[in-house]
């Protein structure tokens, strides 16, 4: 890794500003949109699909309109991003602290532990901006964008507000690295993984090999499909242990309870009624359509027939 991070370094034929801004934004750009495919066009059109979380099969999918202002916010964001960092390397670069020069690169070992100090820290901060931003004003003005997506797409993991951006996405995954004064190579594998996480979290897929529910104190998609659906609770990104300390799952918890206890359909029962219920739709709106064209039918050889009186 440090040969092939020297020879990007040394051969980078642009400013050191623009190297560290180009790799903290292809960090993000890279995994959110890779993810993005793998979930919109891999899963969804293979057998994966039975994994779908939502419960409602009418309201499964998020309208086109929010998909798109998705995707247009998220490119404008990784733009703003790359010029941002770009800003604040030129204009102090020891603000931020990061090492960027190729002899400071940790061993593994180190790396692993720095990673997972910056999850911990993620995690907290992420929690309890995240559990501020249902509070009254700041969910009303701030948050309430992000759950417009009441079904959940990968998409929808960088879809907020500018201040919400900052201060609940941004923020709690830059200060484990700046307290670190960590290598620029560890912090971007930490984005990385860490955008992964996110899109996971709100692929609205529960996928049984996915690496972010391993364990029991995990968050994993369940748990944030139901905070996007329910609106309540299940706080947390990487781990459940806030969630636990202050109770605030409780919801989630009961709700689990009750599926296995028979009155909630599991997401898998559920899912083997969802193409039956939305055939019944649609036959429902052909019949309508079809008695509309009758009515229309009828309607008009009688005026017809009235004209001709």
């Amino acid at each position: 890794m440090e040969q092939i991070y020297q020879y990007l370094y040394t051969s980078y034929p642009f400013s050191e500003a623009s190297f560290f801004a180009l790799g903290q934004t292809l960090a993000n750009f890279i995994p959110y949109w890779v993810c993005w495919f793998y979930f919109s066009v891999i899963v969804k059109n293979t057998t994966l699909v039975k994994y779908k979380i939502q419960r409602n099969p009418l309201y499964d999918t998020p309208p086109k309109d929010l998909v798109i202002k998705a995707i247009i916010k998220s490119l404008v964001d990784q733009i703003i991003g790359f010029v941002a960092f770009y800003m604040i390397w030129s204009y102090n670069k020891e603000l931020l602290g990061f090492k960027i020069d190729p002899e400071s690169i940790p061993d593994l070992p180190t790396m692993l532990r720095q990673i997972f100090c910056f999850i911990v820290i993620e995690d907290t901060l992420f929690y309890w901006s995240h559990r501020l931003l249902h509070v009254g004003p700041f969910y009303r003005f701030i948050h309430k964008r992000h759950h417009e997506f009441k079904a959940t797409i990968s998409l929808s993991s960088e879809y907020a507000h500018p201040i919400e951006m900052i201060f609940s996405n941004i923020l709690p995954s830059f200060v484990g690295p700046i307290l670190f004064k960590a290598h620029v190579v560890v912090f971007w594998i930490f984005l990385a993984i860490r955008v992964t996480e996110s899109q996971w979290a709100h692929s609205g897929y529960n996928l049984p090999f996915s690496p972010f529910h391993l364990f029991f104190f995990q968050g994993g998609e369940e748990r944030h499909d139901f905070h996007h659906t329910h609106n309540v609770g299940s706080f947390g990104s990487w781990f459940c242990f806030w969630d636990w300390i202050c109770g605030t799952d409780r919801a989630f918890r009961k709700w689990k309870r009750l599926v296995a206890e028979g009155k909630f359909m599991s997401q898998f029962e559920t899912n083997s009624k969802r193409d039956e219920l939305l055939q019944h739709v649609r036959n429902k709106k052909k019949e309508d359509e079809r008695l509309s064209d009758e009515k229309t039918k009828v309607n008009g050889t009688k005026e017809k027939k009235e004209k001709e009186n």
